[in-house]
């Protein structure tokens, strides 16, 4: 086996599209804007300003086993006071443990170099959304990752210890529960609120006005980092093509279209070395992951 540190655009792009390997026998996989996502690992898209980032591959006489993506977000770890980086993007083929854990310790040793004292896998806004740990088979939604289930094992192997999890919950989104948020807009409207779409032909119409109002919410929300001007303008960019190539939800079946509610409850941080719970090893990153479980 080789580890290999990404540079060029050329493997870059290989490597994301190695996930299309991992998922293709899972139906329940949505590929990715892969353009978006090399742009991203390349330092040209969300977070460039404030983010050192570095791709990782092990390879098999020219077979790739295992990818990840090591982030450090400088803007992140000024407004938590923390010195955490973040493992994203990993993928890896099955019965290949040891070539994730090599690939799962080479990164985290890339984010001890950067000054990081813990590693976080699988979850930074604006980067990637929580790791599934159940309900494998579903579409995921726009607050989870799908991953193939043997990854639980691969990231616990690696050291890494729940630090916090989300479930989420789906409900038929009826006429009248339509009717209710109809006269909740209409009575918010009465009082002079305006409401509208995002400009997204015009990022940097919304993007100061964006910055401000998410800022302002998400700035005690756990795990959740500040977004400039710049990033919000990157984030309403790209969301134009996704918007043009997603149907509205249609009226003629209104029961079938689904509401979601994603409440989360942190649990207590704890700090463990590879194999060893709760106790801090100086000389070993702590590992923390952020899992999601999906409730029908």
């Amino acid at each position: 086996m080789m580890l290999r540190e990404l540079h060029s655009p050329d493997e870059l792009r290989e490597s994301m599209a190695f996930a299309a390997e991992v998922y293709r026998d899972i139906p329940a996989w949505v590929p990715p804007d892969e353009h978006q996502l090399v742009a991203q690992v390349s330092g040209q898209a969300f977070g460039r300003a404030h983010a050192r980032i570095q791709t990782f591959r092990i390879e098999d006489h020219g077979r790739i086993l295992a990818t990840a993506t090591g982030v450090v977000d400088d803007l992140f770890n000024t407004h938590w006071r923390d010195a955490v980086g973040h493992v994203l993007f990993f993928e890896a083929l099955p019965g290949h443990e040891a070539a994730s854990r090599a690939l799962l310790d080479a990164t985290c040793d890339w984010l001890k170099r950067q000054g990081c004292t813990a590693a976080r896998v699988g979850f930074l806004y604006g980067w990637q959304l929580p790791l599934t740990i159940d309900a494998y088979d579903e579409v995921p939604t726009a607050f989870h990752s799908i991953n193939p289930p043997y990854y639980h094992r691969y990231i616990k192997d690696a050291g890494f210890a729940t630090e916090c999890g989300a479930v989420e919950y789906m409900i038929d989104f009826t006429p009248e529960l339509a009717a209710r948020y109809e006269q909740m807009v209409a009575s918010s409207v009465s009082r002079g609120v305006v409401m509208r779409p995002w400009r997204l032909s015009e990022p940097k119409a919304d993007a100061e006005l964006f910055s401000r109002i998410y800022n302002a919410t998400f700035s005690a929300h756990w795990g959740a980092p500040p977004f400039t001007v710049e990033d919000c303008e990157d984030l309403i960019a790209e969301l134009g093509p996704v918007t043009q190539r997603t149907s509205p939800p249609s009226r003629k079946h209104p029961a079938r279209r689904p509401g979601r509610c994603s409440p989360c409850r942190t649990s207590t941080r704890c700090s463990i070395a590879s194999g060893t719970a709760a106790r801090r090893v100086p000389r070993r990153l702590r590992r923390r992951s952020t899992p999601s479980i999906t409730a029908c």
